[in-house]
């Protein structure tokens, strides 16, 4: 990890799934500028797919905070959207949004939530996220941040199942042609609904504390289905051998996903992925999640596992 010590930067280990990558010591100025602090200790944090730069700054007080800083155009548009976010929208559910700091490559200070519990595995008991997830759906949409409508999946991208399928994973075709019409009727657009929805809710973007659960990472906001979030929450319980979470159309959610997750790996990593071969085992756990859930929602024989994961419930 890089450290940030009286004003110097001492790089202590180098190596990350991103490769080497030596920390702007400009940001750490710009940081204790903002805060009116010298930082005694700087950890980096796994960005996850973007560009962005996360890490937790500790300074002289003993106080810390997770900072999260565009490092090029793409993650600069996408901290302004949660930048916007977290200004207009008030929610227990939102991390605490502690101040920002503008410019070309603008910064995002938030509260630090190391100490929480973030997935895997999720928590036995889910209540207090189904009650989050709620709380969500019954959010009002902010009229002044204009955000875009969800888009689920054209007809071109369910009729092309199977060609997807052939593509990126050859193993699960077998299984897939003869269930394939009613899994592309199943993944006809759900209900739409004008919802505020997260639309990218995975365990990652999730922290489990002892009052409350928060939802991080609101660049991606949307309006949609109420229950999108819920979904792609339960194809990570699915794939770590849970039941779903119960949710109105949850056969056409399950086969949507199937769709989208072979769509995807077809097509490839788009440019704001920071790390295409995590992409690639993320979404090839996806597609083995949708399929097990489609085969339990449509009755249909167990699906092959083709990641190095063992979804299932039954």
């Amino acid at each position: 990890m890089g450290r940030w010590r009286g004003g110097e930067w001492t790089w202590v280990s180098s190596r990350s799934a991103r490769g080497d990558r030596v920390i702007d010591p400009a940001i750490g100025r710009a940081v204790e500028e903002a805060v009116g602090a010298r930082i005694v200790e700087w950890s980096p944090r796994s960005g996850g797919l973007t560009h962005a730069l996360t890490a937790v700054a500790t300074f002289e007080d003993g106080k810390s905070l997770f900072v999260k800083a565009a490092t090029n155009t793409r993650s600069a548009d996408e901290i302004r959207r949660e930048i916007a976010f977290l200004e207009t929208v008030e929610a227990s559910f939102l991390p605490k949004c502690l101040g920002t700091i503008g410019g070309e490559h603008p910064i995002l200070l938030l509260e630090d939530l190391s100490l929480g519990h973030w997935p895997e595995p999720y928590p036995p008991d889910l209540s207090l996220l189904e009650a989050t997830l709620q709380k969500l759906r019954e959010t009002p949409v902010p009229a002044d941040l204009n955000l875009p409508e969800f888009e689920g999946p054209s007809d071109g991208v369910r009729l092309g199942l199977i060609d997807h399928a052939r593509g990126a994973v050859p193993g699960l075709v077998s299984w897939l042609e003869p269930h394939a019409d009613v899994i592309i009727e199943s993944a006809a657009l759900p209900s739409a609904g004008g919802t505020l929805i997260h639309s990218d809710l995975w365990y990652s973007n999730l922290c489990f504390l002892d009052d409350r659960v928060v939802i991080v990472d609101w660049s991606h906001a949307r309006i949609g289905s109420p229950w999108f979030d819920a979904s792609t929450i339960s194809i990570d319980l699915v794939i770590g051998g849970r039941r779903p979470l119960v949710m109105e159309e949850a056969v056409k959610w399950a086969s949507t996903h199937l769709v989208w997750s072979l769509w995807g790996l077809a097509r490839g990593p788009g440019p704001g992925i920071s790390d295409p071969d995590l992409w690639r085992s993320d979404n090839l756990e996806l597609v083995d999640g949708a399929a097990w859930w489609v085969a339990d929602e449509l009755g249909l024989p167990v699906p092959p596992v083709l990641s190095d994961r063992e979804p299932g419930y039954r």
